[in-house]
């Protein structure tokens, strides 16, 4: 868990920020280290605690969808926090092997005293002595027993904190990074995620629309592009990590109309992803004003012809260019 920390009076580093290490080796700099893990009461505290906190961090970063409801988040966060304590903490060995220690010593007391005694008149004093002294030993290593294991609990109970909060900062790091993401700014070359869904020669139902279009974003090169399967999604059918998109599989002549992309605004609005929309039909000449308006790309697709057709500047860079 820890690297030796003879590195730190080597170098001149704090113990604390020589000494973590996650498991796999990554070094916690000090720059990491949050104000609660400065001000834990020792050095021991503020290791445990800079432990917890880059596991938080590792926990996020590596969360395959930062989108996720809170409620889809907490069960694997409470496991992965609940295992890390116990990683950092160690198991608690430390209360058991003191309470150990003092039946030992007792014991060993006891029968020194004994030994001593033989044949004498008076080795039932010394009996007595020796029962007594055994006695306390227990008594005594009971009660440490019982201020370690509370110790321990409530340095669990710490570590097991900081690693949710540190957590739940990361994860909204994660989402504040795919709010500000501008495709215009990307320097890489577009690469496709997926290949471009084969033609359907006799179309697709509803959900099989969501696919499709997960489908084409993915090619579009639209990270962790995946079918919303929980509920209260505000209308969203696929959600990627710096878009969500909007699906009506309409008949020929059903054009969307401006309260549709409306609607989609707003929830971008309130979720900070950058929207899409995607139709089998066409936009009426007011949903097409609106959306350009509000920078939403409008894509039309052909399930059966197996193409996707732009509305509007913002989807013809995204066909080109890629999302």
């Amino acid at each position: 868990m820890y690297a030796g920390a003879g590195a730190s009076a080597r170098d001149g580093v704090s113990p604390v920020y020589a000494r973590v290490r996650l498991v796999g080796g990554t070094p916690y700099d000090s720059w990491m280290v949050s104000s609660t893990a400065r001000s834990a009461r020792s050095v021991e505290d503020q290791v445990h605690l800079a432990a917890a906190e880059l596991a938080g961090e590792r926990f996020a970063a590596e969360y395959p969808n930062p989108w996720a409801p809170v409620d889809a988040i907490e069960p694997d966060l409470d496991e992965f926090a609940e295992a890390r304590a116990v990683r950092i903490l160690g198991p608690r060995k430390g209360a058991v092997h003191m309470y150990e220690f003092w039946i030992a010593g007792g014991l060993c007391v006891s029968i020194a005293v004994l030994s001593t005694v033989g044949k004498a008149p008076w080795t039932s004093t010394f009996g007595t002595i020796s029962f007594l002294v055994m006695v306390g030993c227990l008594i005594a290593g009971q009660s440490n027993l019982k201020r370690m294991t509370k110790r321990y609990e409530e340095r669990t109970v710490t570590v097991r904190e900081a690693v949710v909060t540190a957590a739940h900062a990361g994860i909204e790091r994660r989402r504040q990074a795919a709010r500000s993401y501008d495709p215009s700014a990307r320097t890489s070359p577009w690469r496709p995620l997926g290949p471009a869904p084969a033609p359907q020669p006799f179309g697709v139902s509803h959900e099989g629309a969501e696919h499709l279009v997960q489908q084409w974003m993915l090619y579009l090169g639209a990270f962790e592009a995946e079918v919303t399967r929980f509920s209260a999604d505000g209308g969203v059918d696929v959600a990627a990590l710096n878009y969500i998109a909007q699906v009506k599989n309409y008949g020929p002549g059903h054009a969307v109309d401006v309260a549709a992309v409306r609607e989609l605004a707003g929830v971008a609005g309130a979720d900070g992803r950058k929207p899409l929309f995607f139709t089998s039909s066409g936009y009426t000449s007011g949903a097409a004003a609106f959306a350009a308006s509000v920078g939403m790309a409008l894509f039309v697709y052909d399930a059966a012809g197996g193409t996707l057709s732009p509305v509007g500047s913002r989807a013809e860079r995204a066909v080109s260019a890629g999302l």
